[in-house]
C-alpha cells in the first residue's frame, strides 16, 4: 500500500512540475503558439495518467 502512495505522490509532482513549466513557457509565447502547447500538455497528462 506504501508503495502506491509514494507512486501516486511522485505522479502528482511529476503531473506538477510538467504543468507548471508549460504555464511558465505560456506565459512569454505569443497567442500563435497556444494550440500547440496545449496538445502538448494533453499529451504529457495523458502520457503520466498512464504510468
Amino acid at each position: 500500500m506504501a508503495n502506491v502512495n509514494v507512486l501516486n505522490f511522485w505522479k502528482n509532482s511529476l503531473t506538477f512540475s510538467v504543468l507548471a513549466s508549460f504555464k511558465l513557457l505560456n506565459s512569454v509565447r505569443t497567442k500563435e503558439n497556444n494550440d500547440k502547447r496545449q496538445n502538448m500538455e494533453l499529451s504529457y497528462r495523458a502520457l503520466i495518467d498512464n504510468i
